[in-house]
């Protein structure tokens, strides 16, 4: 059970790496992060095509990568394999 968690955490981590850094940036520094902050906050600029598909990915990667820790976690606190 452990091999198959740490193959499933390797996988999601490599996942959530790879769709963050496909990504474009929307941002032209510190400044549109004040300024622009509400833009993206409230949902006024919606992403589409291969843009659309990274940012799902990216949700759906790193929403898996922290359930296997978060199940990783419980299966090692049970196995008692440290006492």
């Amino acid at each position: 059970m452990d091999i198959f968690l740490s193959i499933i955490i390797f996988v999601a981590s490599l996942c959530v790496i790879i769709s963050i850094l496909l990504q474009e940036t929307n941002s032209s520094g510190l400044s549109s992060t004040i300024g622009g902050a509400k833009e993206t906050l409230f949902g006024k600029t919606r992403t589409r095509g291969l843009q659309a598909t990274l940012q799902r990915m990216t949700v759906i990667s790193s929403s898996l990568f922290f359930l296997a820790i978060l199940i990783f976690n419980i299966f090692l606190k049970t196995s008692n394999i440290f006492e």
